[in-house]
């Protein structure tokens, strides 16, 4: 916080959880940040409709960051409608879906194998 020149932060988003933790630990310890006025709000990425449900519970959240685009619209189905009906922002993100809908990926675009 010092390096930022920050006495707290605004949004802090947890973009993946821990599958070994209880996310209701998890929501527990962004309650105490901001209890403690270390951040004003968070946010999670990537999150299913029952995880949202039971972390918002919790510690209601400010946000949700997810992928949504024309070919990626399945936030419209339960996260929205939730979120509406929650106060919680959303922000969507790859608008453009990684290029695909400006161009980038054409019938001649090459992938790399990648080992998993």
């Amino acid at each position: 916080m010092k390096r930022l020149r920050m006495d707290y932060i605004d949004l802090y988003y947890l973009h993946r959880t821990n599958p070994e933790m209880k996310i209701s630990e998890i929501v527990a310890a962004f309650g105490k940040l901001i209890e403690s006025g270390k951040i004003r709000g968070w946010g999670l990425s990537q999150v299913l409709i029952e995880q949202l449900d039971e972390a918002n519970k919790i510690t209601p959240i400010s946000a949700v960051q997810s992928l949504y685009n024309i070919l990626e619209c399945d936030l419209e189905k339960e996260i929205f409608p939730y979120c509406l009906k929650n106060n919680i922002g959303v922000i969507p993100f790859s608008p453009i879906a990684s290029g695909f809908l400006f161009g980038k990926i054409t019938a001649e675009t090459k992938f790399e194998k990648q080992e998993l």
